[in-house]
């Protein structure tokens, strides 16, 4: 007679698995503790995947109304690793890699002229700045301002993060703006750092540039 099932006894380790098994769909499906709200203030004609494809963005330290955020305070490992995760066609290089270059061969009064300009958005001066972009070394360069962010907490006593972002993509070559979004972020779980909070920004502002493209260069050969 053939078997069509055989009993097995009911041990610890088993139940376990069954456990896991069960869990499983419930632990993957926890809800994310940050919500991102995106809008596009603009993008230059013509902009697509191909001007960004192979091509190098600079990301400038995270700009305030105090000036830029030290990276002992937003490591620049940190975010490089976020935006990589989130972008790994785009070739990006780190806040402290860019500002080392700029120091190097910028005054420190001339950087802190040039962070205000960036902050403020000016872009009639920034566009006769060739120092600046002469500078930079790298073919785009991603300029994020915190406007505003704060801690709230309701009348529950939860807490809750608020932040208010606006990003730019400069072009270097043509010292124009190429794309520019508005981002509102929530935190709605105690515990999160601020840190945190604006690396997962930093992350949901680059998944929003337009998919790299092979780009064809049409300079002479």
């Amino acid at each position: 007679m053939r078997v069509l099932w055989k009993y097995e006894p009911f041990t610890v380790s088993g139940a376990l698995v069954i456990i896991a098994a069960m869990l499983g769909p419930l632990v993957s499906c926890t809800p994310s503790p940050f919500g991102f709200t995106l809008s596009s203030n603009y993008t230059r004609d013509r902009f697509s995947g191909r001007d960004i494809g192979g091509h190098s963005i600079g990301i400038c330290p995270l700009l305030t109304a105090e000036g830029p955020v030290a990276g002992t305070k937003l490591p620049s490992p940190a975010v490089i690793a976020a935006l990589r995760k989130k972008r790994p066609d785009l070739q990006f290089r780190d806040a402290d890699n860019v500002h080392a270059t700029l120091s190097s061969v910028l005054p420190s009064v001339t950087m802190e002229r040039y962070y205000r300009l960036l902050f403020t958005g000016d872009v009639v001066a920034l566009q006769s700045e060739d120092s600046l972009w002469g500078a930079v070394n790298v073919d785009y360069l991603l300029v994020v301002r915190l406007r505003h962010g704060m801690d709230i907490r309701t009348f529950n006593q939860r807490s809750r993060k608020r932040i208010s972002i606006e990003a730019e993509l400069w072009d270097c070559a043509s010292m124009e703006t190429a794309w520019r979004v508005g981002v509102i972020g929530i935190c709605n779980r105690a515990g999160i750092s601020d840190q945190k909070f604006l690396v997962e920004a930093f992350g949901e502002i680059v998944a929003a540039l337009p998919t790299a493209a092979p780009s064809y260069d049409t300079k002479s050969w």
